[in-house]
């Protein structure tokens, strides 16, 4: 069951200083909201590894489909490169999260919280170059000995939305999130934009698949 773990939580583990600051999409630039406060265990906000109030992980209960904008610190990372249609980018993902959480074991890295799945550079192709992403607590300085490359999550200001039903049709969402960001202004911010799986398809059926989708914006 350990390839499945990666799909049950959210990343983003940060101490109660770093929580996330959100703001809703129709606000002035200059509003925030805070987001929910929790206890968590090791990994910080609700529960190990994730982090969120109450209610679950971000973007859990958020509505479908629904923008909005957050703030985020910058974390370290170990991260896995590979290619794959981003209609099975979920599956090409799944065996190789298994692997790493493996390797993983026998470094002395502290994770913040479950892999992501990041994808850098276009998004037009056939195919993308895509990332399985751990984040640490601290720079991975031997991460070659474990067959990953170390790099950073980008922080600062997000763009976030939930995609709810197939992940073989993520890319109609991602789409959607490209132009709501050129709509209000903003621009991408670096080549990275990365995906959070909320629930798995061992869990809900596929109509009620939820996954975030996060792109870094200026």
């Amino acid at each position: 069951m350990r390839r499945f773990v990666w799909l049950a939580a959210l990343l983003l583990a940060c101490s109660p200083a770093d929580s996330p600051t959100e703001v809703p999409a129709d606000a002035p630039a200059s509003a925030t909201t805070r987001g929910p406060e929790s206890p968590g265990g090791p990994g910080g906000r609700g529960g190990p590894g994730g982090r969120g109030g109450p209610e679950g992980p971000l973007g859990t209960d958020w509505p479908a489909g629904e923008f909005r904008v957050l703030e985020l610190p910058e974390r370290p990372t170990a991260f896995e490169a590979f290619e794959a249609p981003l209609a099975q980018l979920d599956s090409a993902a799944g065996p190789r999260i298994g692997a790493m959480y493996g390797r993983m074991e026998l470094s002395n890295w502290v994770k913040t919280g479950p892999a992501l799945v990041a994808i850098r550079g276009p998004r037009g192709g056939e195919t993308v170059r895509a990332e399985v992403t751990f984040p640490l607590a601290d720079p991975p300085d031997d991460a070659g000995e474990f067959g990953m490359t170390a790099g950073t999550l980008l922080g600062g200001t997000v763009a976030a939305v939930v995609h709810l039903g197939r992940r073989s049709e993520l890319a109609e969402t991602d789409a959607s999130l490209s132009a709501w960001i050129e709509k209000e202004g903003h621009s991408p911010r670096g080549a990275l934009r990365w995906y959070e799986f909320l629930n798995r398809p061992d869990e809900v059926s596929e109509a009620q698949l939820r996954t975030l989708l996060v792109q870094p914006i200026d």
